[in-house]
Parts: structure tokens; C-alpha cells; sequence
């Protein structure tokens, strides 16, 4: 990555399962696509409004060098699963990894481009 990823934390203090997480999943998008230009992650805590557990809120942005970003937002939702900071964080660096493999197979030719 040509810059040190951005890794915030909003409305918590994280442990090191956080922050580790966090740090392998970044790890394994770079594994995947070295030319990553940057990359910023905000890893926040509900409001605390809800009568059950707060949800955590996962935003991830990515830059290519083809000029385009992946933006991944897993904001809550009815998913309880997302009670658990480290399913959030699984959840939304897939769906960041399912972004980042579509614009890679665009930029190396793999995918057709519509006239």
C-alpha cells in the first residue's frame, strides 16, 4: 500500500482482537491486489439507543489506481449478528473484497465493458 492504512475507532476503546482483526483483514485485501493506494477504516458504536445491544457500524474506503475507491458501509441493522464487533468487521471487509475483485478483473480487462 503506497500509504499506511487509517484505522479509526469511534464511541469505544478496542482490545487487541480489535485491532487485530482489523489489521489481518486489511493484510489479506492487499494479498489479493498489492496496488492498493490507500485505505481508511472507521469502526464505530451505535448510538446506544436500542433496547438490546448497541450495533457496531463498519465504513471502509479503498483507493485503486485506476482513480476509482470501494466504499463498504455495514451500518446497523435488524442483524443482531452485528452486536458482535468482530462479525461486523468480517462482514464488511467481505463486502469489500467482493468490490475490490470486480473493479481488479475492470482494470486487467477480465470483465467487458458495456457499449
Amino acid at each position: 500500500m503506497q500509504v499506511e492504512p487509517q484505522v479509526a475507532f469511534e464511541g469505544f476503546e478496542p482490545d487487541d482482537r480489535v485491532r487485530d482483526r482489523v489489521a489481518s483483514e486489511i493484510g489479506k485485501l492487499e494479498g489479493y491486489f498489492e496496488h492498493i493506494t490507500s485505505c481508511r477504516v472507521v469502526v464505530k458504536l451505535g448510538s446506544g439507543r436500542r433496547q438490546h445491544g448497541d450495533l457496531y457500524e463498519v465504513t471502509i474506503q479503498l483507493a485503486l489506481p485506476s482513480g476509482r475507491d470501494v466504499i463498504v458501509n455495514r451500518n446497523p441493522s435488524a442483524n443482531h449478528a452485528h452486536e458482535d464487533v468482530l462479525v461486523t468487521i468480517r462482514d464488511a471487509f467481505r463486502a469489500a473484497r467482493r468490490q475490490m475483485q470486480d473493479e481488479v478483473k475492470k482494470m486487467r480487462g477480465d470483465v467487458k465493458q458495456s457499449v
